[in-house]
């Protein structure tokens, strides 16, 4: 019993030093110059997408924030703004599941003419 629970334990504290400074959760700050729109972001590596997110902008410049934990491989992020296909870009990236440090948190403007993305740095 002593055994296994050390071993329990042992894991455990390795699991919590090994995940120090990663994280799963992309952070999303965004707001639209142009009235509204909805704002997509695919997780997309080689091309191939494996989940989605799709944010309704307000119809004024307020910024929403919206916190995801998106199914995640190895790739980077699109972000894009829907029936706009030039307004789009890409961001980021994720391998083994985790967002790399740099990789977890965007601001996302929207403007008539273009998609701008900035990373957060903590």
């Amino acid at each position: 019993m002593k055994k296994s629970l050390a071993v329990v334990l042992i894991a455990s504290c390795i699991s919590c030093i090994s995940d120090r400074g990663t994280t799963k959760t992309l952070t999303i700050h965004a707001s639209s110059e142009i009235g509204g729109g909805t704002l997509f972001v695919l997780p997309s590596s080689n091309g191939v997408s494996t989940d989605s997110l799709t944010l309704e902008l307000p119809q004024d410049t307020t910024q929403i924030t919206y916190k995801w934990k998106p199914k995640l491989s190895e790739g980077s992020f699109v972000f894009g703004v829907v029936g706009r296909e030039d307004l789009r870009d890409t961001a980021g990236y994720y391998t083994n599941g985790v967002l790399t440090p740099g990789s977890s948190e965007y601001v996302v403007k929207v403007y008539e003419d273009s998609l701008h993305l900035v990373e957060v740095f903590e």
